[in-house]
């Protein structure tokens, strides 16, 4: 390689560098910059207490991907509700679940006002970078507080305001949260008025992510 290249690539590389720092700095999580996907469902199993038998809901659960490696964890005694709002991403869980050969994964269209689980369902739910979308958080909770059982626990993560992602991703709590997240004493108080209590956090979850746990008493 002759220098004029080793110089450009040596350019190159610090861009990049700067790129990924400036990104790492603004956005919620870089995967891989602040870790990955394994350790978080790790984190998730912990949290949660994720064994074989539990019956645990993923809240706006996208793609799935959260919810079938969990199916994994607790084993064929137990089950994950994976709930979603669009068509498309629901059949999308199942046939995940169905390549996974996973049948104790059950995906469930929820709405802007209920999650649609059933009474008493689970022993944990959570809710992972979706609270702020969430347009009517009183129901949802309260929602939530009904499909766990007592002693149950619920864990919201999500992020503050004040990123990049308020000038190049709205939602639509935006102009409530004061930019694109959710700040934390909202989630806290919002959960508390719905009768949860604080069982952890809140800790800096992954990048700039936060989780708070809560227990349904």
């Amino acid at each position: 390689m002759s220098p004029r290249w080793k110089r450009r690539s040596a350019v190159l590389l610090l861009v990049v560098a700067g790129l990924i720092a400036l990104a790492a700095a603004q956005l919620p999580y870089v995967p891989f910059v602040h870790g990955t996907r394994a350790q978080e469902v790790e984190r998730l199993a912990e949290w949660l207490e994720v064994r074989p038998g539990t019956r645990i809901a993923d809240l706006g659960a996208g793609k799935g991907t959260y919810a079938v490696a969990l199916a994994r964890r607790v084993g064929p005694e137990g089950r994950v509700y994976a709930t979603e709002v669009d068509d498309e991403l629901l059949a999308g869980i199942r046939r995940s679940a169905a390549e996974a050969k996973l049948s104790n994964v059950e995906a469930i269209r929820g709405a802007v006002s209920s999650t649609r689980l059933p009474e008493g369902c689970c022993d944990a739910l959570f809710s992972r970078l979706v609270y702020h979308h969430l347009t009517e958080a009183r129901d949802i909770n309260a929602d939530v507080f009904r499909a766990l059982r007592p002693g149950g626990r619920y864990l919201v993560i999500d992020f503050e305001p004040g990123s990049l992602l308020d000038w190049i991703a709205g939602s639509e709590t935006a102009e409530r949260h004061g930019g694109h997240g959710t700040p934390t004493e909202t989630v806290l108080r919002e959960a508390k008025a719905a009768g949860f209590q604080v069982l952890r956090g809140p800790e800096p979850w992954r990048g700039r992510t936060y989780a708070v746990l809560f227990e349904r008493p």
